[in-house]
């Protein structure tokens, strides 16, 4: 009588495996011209990732990058360690060509253009 309820548990288990492995599904949009970036080892690098597009004044494209995510990245403030970094990257087939960008909080916008010094 034992040997029923555990064989019940063991194909409720491998229904479940089976399940969550089946709805998992990675795609890339472009399967001939996939675009790979790399980050430092252990940082979640590519954990988000955002398409983003900077216009110009008539509301054109002036440039498209993705945004890449690093939450146990190393940022460029000071005095911190592993805080997370935001990466800005090119749509080339370069795999190590992504900015870090600042972030550190320190910028303010006064109703003016922006400056990085203060």
């Amino acid at each position: 009588m034992l040997e029923r309820p555990c064989s019940a548990w063991l194909w409720l288990l491998l229904l479940l495996v089976f399940d969550v492995v089946f709805r998992v599904d990675c795609f890339n949009l472009d399967m001939r011209w996939p675009i790979v970036k790399r980050g430092e080892l252990d940082s979640y690098f590519g954990y988000s990732v955002a398409g983003h597009q900077s216009l110009d004044e008539n509301g054109a494209v002036n440039q498209s990058w993705i945004l890449v995510g690093a939450p146990l990245g190393q940022n460029l403030q000071p005095g911190t360690k592993r805080s997370g970094a935001l990466w800005k990257c090119p749509l080339t087939s370069l795999y190590s060509d992504c900015e870090q960008v600042v972030t550190d909080g320190k910028r303010r916008v006064n109703n003016g253009p922006y400056d990085p010094s203060k």
